[in-house]
C-alpha cells in the first residue's frame, strides 16, 4: 500500500500500474478494489486515481477518529467518495470505512490462530455483540464486513482456519439474526450493491487528512520524519522519468534516421521496468513516511543507491554510440560533479531536457583542476559566459555556473577547454563581502541572526524566515508519527508547567495564610515526629495549597506565553532555591507544618521538571549560533550563503541555507524565482521547522497539492500551529490573495515532500526530525536520520495566478536536466534532431517504450493538462503531433489504443486523424505503434 500523503503523481501511478500488470501476467486477474487500510490518512487524489484505473470499490481505515465517529453515528460508513466537489461525478467510488481498525473489528479475533478450536467457540457472544454494534453503522447495507487476524498472522493455514471454522459453526447454531460465512471483498461489495443502490448512498467530497487516531495523537510528524528517505524516493523517481524519456526519444530519433538499434537499446525498457519495480517499495506507507525500523531504512537506502547507479549507467549507454566512449549520466537535482580533471583535452557536456517544453536553466558544475577555462556552445562555437568560484583544496577544483537553453526533448552540447592567453575573457568577476544584503532587479534579500528576509520589489509582498526547534513528547503522542504537542490543547501539560510558574504565588500565599490563620502567639509547635498527625489533620491546607499552586501556575503560564516568554532551564533552579529557602525559613521559625508541606510538595516539582523537557513544545528559538555571512556577486546569479551551527556537532540543530536569485531569459518564465537550499540536521529528540512570516498578501488562502492539483486548506487562528493543523506538501504550497486579474500569489515549490502549518500571517514548514526513543506505537526503534540533508525550495512571486507557469516550474524542479560528460562529442547528440516545435499545453507525464525492433516500436504515453484544474480543454491529433511537431518524417502511426491508466485495459481504438481532447482532471493513456513507411 503506497502512502497517500507524500507520494508524487508518477510514484502512485507507477506503483499501481506495476502491481496490476504483475497480477495480470502471473494470475490472469485484474483487481477492481482499492484496499488501503494502513496508510496514515487518505488523499483527495485517491478516488480520482481509482477512477482512472477502472476501480469500482475502496476500503479505507485510518481516518480522524472524530470523523469516523460522526460517520458511525449517522450510519454512513458505506458511502460514495470523490476527492473534491470539482472532480467529475464519474469519479465517485463506493467506499467502505472500517468500523474500528483492520485488527480489532472483533478484538478477540486478532489472535484466534493461537487458540484451540474449543477456546475459539467461547468468542461467539463477543462476535454477536460486535455485529449488533456494526449493524447501526451500516444500517441499510444488509451485509456486514468482519475482519479477523492482525499483522504478521496467517503464517499457518490450519492454525488460522481450524479455530475459525469451529467459531462459525457455533455462531450458526446459537444465533438467528446473522448468517456468517467466509467471503472475498468482491463478494461483499457485489452483495451490498444489490441491496443498496448507489443513488441511495451518502456522498462525501473531500480528503481524510490529517489523520488523528485519538485525542492529542496527531499523525502529522511523518510528513518530515527521516527526510533522506523522502529524497531517495523522489530523486530516483525523476531518474526513472529521465530514463524513460531519453530511451523513447533516442529510439524514435534513430529509427527515423534509418539507423539500427543495438541490443542494449532494445532491452533498455526491461532494465527500467525492473528498477521501477524494485524502487516502488520506497513509496510504501512505512518507507517514505520514515516510520519503518532502522534496519529497513538502511535497506531502502541500498535500493536507492543501486537503482540510481543502474539508471545512470543505462542513460549513459543509450547516448553512447561508441562502446569505448560509454559515459555515466548525471541526474542530480541541483548540482553536477565532474570527476575528471581538465587537461589539454576538452570536456564535452551534453545536457538533455526530458520535458516537452523548452527550458532555460542555471547549471552548476564542479570541475577538478580548472584554472583558466573557456565554455563554448559546441554547434555554434559561441562563448558562454559563466561564473567561477574556486573551491580550494589539493585538487584545485572550481565550481562554474552558467545559463543554458535546452530545447524540448532535445539536447544542447557545450565544450570546456583551457583558455588561451589572448582569448577574450568570458569569466564573470566575483567578489566576497560581509554585507548580508543582495538584490537584483526584482528581489531584495537580507540576512540577519533570525534568518532571511525577502522582498519583492514589484509588489508589496515580503517574507521573513526564521528557524525554530521543538522538542518531542514521549508520553502523550507518538514519536514516529506526531509532529509536536500544543500546550493550549493539553491541560495536563499546561498544569505541569503551571506548577513551576505558580511557585512564587504559592510561597506568597503560604506566608499570608500563616499570618492570618496562625497569629504569632498561637502558632503551633510541631515536630518532625508529627508528620502522620500533619497528614491526618491538615489535609485541607495541603489540598488547598496544591490547588492554588496549580491554578496560579496555569494563569501565570498563560500570561507569560501571551507575552512570548520563553521557557528556560534556569527557571527551575530558581524555584528549587526558593523552596529550599522557604523551607529553612519556616523550620527555623518553628512553623514546622508549613515547612513539612513544602518538603512534601518538593517531589511534585521535581517530577514535573523531569517530565517537562519531553512534554513542552518550547523553546521557540532559532538555531543559537550567530551566522557567518558572505555574498557572491555575478551577472548570472547572486548567491547568499548563511550557516548556523556546526555541521559536525550532534548537540545542536544545524542549518546551512543557500539563497539563489536568478532571472530567466527569453520570456519562457517571465517572473523571477528564488531558490533556497536548506541543509539541515537536528539534535536528538528535536524537530526543526522553518517559519515564513508574510505581509502584503492581506488574508490569503492556502493551497497545497495532492500530487495532481492544488486543493484549498483552511486557515487557523491560534498564535501557534497545532499539530493537527499541518497539511502534507508533495510539490507545492501556494498563498493566493486578491480578486480578478490582480491576484497576488507566492508559491513554495519543493522536490520532496514536507508538511506545512498555516497561521493568519505565516507558514511553518517541517524540515527534519531526529527521535532517539521508542515511539510507544509498536515501532520500538529510533527514528533518526544520520544524513546531512538538503531540502530544496523555490520561491516564486506573481501578480496574477498564472497556473501554467507555476506548474512548469514544478515539472522543471522535479525533472532536472540530464548531464553527460565525455572526452569526445557524443555522436548521438550531434545528430539529435528530436525536438517538438510546438507541443500543446499538455504535460507529457510519461513516454515509455513498450516494444521495439529495427523497424517499429510501441510507446506508452500518458498526458494531462499542465494545469489539471483548467477549464480550457486542449485538442490534438497524433499524426501531425509526431510528423510536424516532432519532425518524424520517415515514421508513421499505424495503431493507437486508448487504455486505462495502467495501460493494460483497452478502452478505444483511434487513428492518427482522430481528434483527442483533454479536459480538467483527466489523465489519458495511449499505446501508440509507429513504424517505417
Amino acid at each position: 500500500m503506497h502512502d497517500e500523503a507524500l507520494v508524487s503523481l508518477k510514484g502512485q501511478i507507477d506503483q499501481m500500474s506495476s502491481g496490476i500488470k504483475w497480477l495480470e501476467e502471473n494470475f490472469g486477474v485484474r483487481p477492481n478494489i482499492g484496499y488501503q487500510i494502513d496508510p496514515f490518512g487518505h488523499s483527495s487524489f485517491t478516488p480520482l486515481l481509482y477512477h482512472h484505473l477502472d476501480y469500482k470499490y475502496a476500503v479505507v481505515n485510518r481516518i480522524d477518529y472524530r470523523v469516523k465517529n460522526a460517520f458511525a453515528e449517522e450510519g454512513k460508513k458505506l458511502f460514495l467518495w470523490k476527492g473534491q466537489e470539482s472532480h467529475p461525478d464519474e469519479s465517485y467510488i463506493t467506499t467502505h470505512m472500517l468500523a474500528h481498525t483492520y485488527s480489532n473489528d472483533a478484538e478477540h479475533l486478532k489472535r484466534i490462530d493461537s487458540m484451540s478450536s474449543h477456546a475459539a467457540t467461547t468468542l461467539a457472544d463477543s462476535v454477536i455483540a460486535e455485529m449488533e454494534a456494526q449493524s447501526l453503522m451500516y444500517p441499510d447495507s444488509g451485509h456486514l464486513l468482519l475482519l479477523w487476524g492482525d499483522d504478521f498472522r496467517f503464517k499457518n493455514a490450519p492454525s488460522a482456519f481450524n479455530p475459525m471454522d469451529a467459531l462459525l459453526e457455533r455462531l450458526k447454531k446459537t444465533n438467528t439474526r446473522f448468517d456468517f460465512k467466509y467471503c472475498t471483498l468482491s463478494e461483499y461489495f457485489e452483495a451490498v450493491s444489490e441491496n443498496l443502490p448507489k443513488k441511495e448512498m451518502a456522498k462525501y467530497s473531500d480528503d481524510f487528512l490529517p489523520y488523528i487516531s485519538e485525542i492529542f495523537d496527531f499523525w502529522t510528524g511523518f510528513y518530515s520524519t527521516r527526510p533522506a528517505l523522502k529524497m531517495f524516493a523522489r530523486d530516483v523517481e525523476s531518474d526513472i522519468y529521465s530514463s524513460e524519456i531519453s530511451h523513447a526519444t533516442l529510439a524514435l530519433n534513430l529509427l527515423n534516421s534509418g539507423k539500427s538499434l543495438d541490443k542494449h537499446r532494445k532491452e533498455a525498457s526491461k532494465v527500467i521496468e525492473q528498477v521501477k519495480n524494485e524502487i516502488s517499495v520506497l513509496n510504501h506507507h512505512d518507507a517514505i513516511t520514515g516510520t519503518c525500523a532502522a534496519v529497513a531504512a538502511k535497506q531502502y537506502e541500498k535500493i536507492y543507491d543501486d537503482g540510481k547507479e543502474e539508471l545512470s549507467l543505462l542513460v549513459g549507454e543509450l547516448f553512447s554510440i561508441n562502446k569505448e566512449n560509454v559515459i555515466k549520466a548525471k541526474m542530480d537535482s541541483h548540482k553536477y560533479y565532474l570527476h575528471k580533471s581538465l587537461t589539454q583535452e576538452p570536456i564535452y557536456l551534453t545536457l538533455f531536457n526530458p520535458l516537452a517544453f523548452e527550458r532555460v536553466e542555471s547549471v552548476n558544475v564542479e570541475i577538478l583542476g580548472a584554472e583558466n577555462i573557456r565554455l563554448q556552445d559546441s554547434s555554434s562555437g559561441k562563448d558562454i559566459p559563466f561564473q567561477k568560484v574556486s573551491l580550494g583544496g589539493e585538487s584545485s577544483s572550481s565550481s562554474i555556473t552558467f545559463s543554458v537553453s535546452v530545447p524540448a526533448l532535445g539536447v544542447t552540447t557545450l565544450v570546456v577547454t583551457r583558455k588561451e592567453k589572448d582569448t577574450e575573457n568570458t569569466e564573470v568577476n566575483i567578489g566576497v563581502t560581509a554585507n548580508p544584503k543582495i538584490s537584483n532587479d526584482r528581489f531584495e534579500v537580507v540576512a540577519n541572526d533570525n534568518g532571511v528576509e525577502i522582498r519583492d520589489l514589484e509588489t508589496d509582498i515580503s517574507l521573513s524566515q526564521t528557524f525554530r526547534t521543538y522538542y518531542t513528547s514521549k508520553r502523550f503522542c507518538s514519536g514516529a508519527y506526531s509532529f509536536r504537542t500544543y500546550p493550549r490543547l493539553e491541560f495536563w501539560i499546561s498544569y505541569g508547567q503551571g506548577i513551576g510558574y505558580g511557585m512564587p504565588g504559592l510561597l506568597f500565599l503560604w506566608i499570608v495564610y500563616t499570618c492570618v490563620k496562625f497569629p504569632k502567639s498561637k502558632c503551633p509547635k510541631i515536630r518532625f515526629s508529627s508528620i502522620p498527625h500533619i497528614l491526618k489533620n491538615h489535609q485541607k491546607e495541603i489540598v488547598t495549597g496544591i490547588f492554588l499552586s496549580m491554578l496560579l501556575g496555569v494563569i501565570a503560564f498563560g500570561v507569560l506565553r501571551f507575552f512570548n516568554f520563553e521557557y528556560t532551564e534556569e527557571i527551575w533552579y530558581g524555584y528549587y532555591f526558593g523552596i529550599a529557602m522557604a523551607t529553612c525559613f519556616f523550620l527555623t521559625r518553628k512553623k514546622f507544618m508549613f515547612g513539612v508541606i513544602l518538603l512534601l510538595l518538593f517531589p511534585t516539582f521535581f517530577v514535573s521538571h523531569l517530565a517537562l523537557p519531553d512534554l513542552h513544545s518550547y523553546p521557540l528559538d532559532h538555531a543559537n549560533v550567530v551566522p557567518t555571512t558572505f555574498v557572491i556577486h555575478g551577472k548570472l546569479q547572486d548567491e547568499l550563503i548563511q550557516i548556523w551551527g556546526d555541521a559536525d556537532s550532534t548537540n545542536s540543530s544545524y542549518v546551512e541555507q543557500h539563497v539563489i536569485l536568478k532571472k530567466t531569459q527569453n520570456g519562457e518564465f517571465p517572473q523571477d524565482t528564488i531558490e533556497m537550499f536548506e541543509v539541515v540536521r537536528t539534535q536528538p529528540d528535536t524537530q526543526l521547522v522553518s517559519r515564513f512570516k508574510y505581509s502584503g498578501l492581506g488574508s490569503p488562502r492556502l493551497f497545497t497539492d495532492n500530487s495532481f492539483h492544488l486543493i484549498e486548506q483552511y486557515p487557523y487562528s491560534f498564535l501557534e500551529t497545532p499539530p493537527g493543523n499541518y497539511h502534507p506538501v508533495i510539490n507545492q504550497a501556494v498563498l493566493k490573495s486578491g480578486k480578478g486579474d490582480h491576484t497576488k500569489e507566492v508559491s513554495w515549490t519543493t522536490t520532496q515532500s514536507l508538511g506545512v502549518g498555516n497561521l493568519p500571517d505565516s507558514l511553518e514548514f517541517m524540515l527534519a526530525r531526529d527521535l532517539r526513543r521508542d515511539d510507544g506505537k509498536g515501532l520500538r526503534t529510533l527514528v533518526a536520520d544520520q544524513h546531512l540533508h538538503t531540502i530544496p525550495m523555490t520561491l516564486s512571486f506573481d501578480t496574477s495566478s498564472d497556473s501554467t507557469r507555476r506548474e512548469k516550474l514544478k515539472f522543471r524542479k522535479n525533472n532536472p536536466l540530464v548531464l553527460l560528460q565525455s572526452k569526445n562529442e557524443i555522436s548521438a547528440s550531434s545528430s539529435f534532431k528530436f525536438s517538438p516545435k510546438k507541443f500543446p499545453n499538455i504535460y507529457l507525464q510519461t513516454m515509455n517504450v513498450e516494444t521495439i525492433d529495427n523497424r517499429s516500436l510501441t510507446l506508452l504515453m500518458r498526458l494531462h493538462l499542465m494545469d489539471p484544474t483548467s477549464d480550457q480543454k486542449e485538442k490534438f491529433t497524433f499524426g501531425p503531433l509526431f510528423k510536424d511537431n516532432f519532425g518524424l518524417d520517415r515514421l508513421q502511426v499505424t495503431k493507437i489504443l486508448q487504455t486505462d491508466l495502467s495501460g493494460q485495459t483497452q478502452k478505444a481504438t483511434l487513428t492518427e486523424d482522430t481528434t483527442v481532447e483533454i479536459g480538467p482532471y483527466q489523465i489519458l493513456t495511449f499505446l501508440i505503434e509507429l513504424s517505417h513507411k
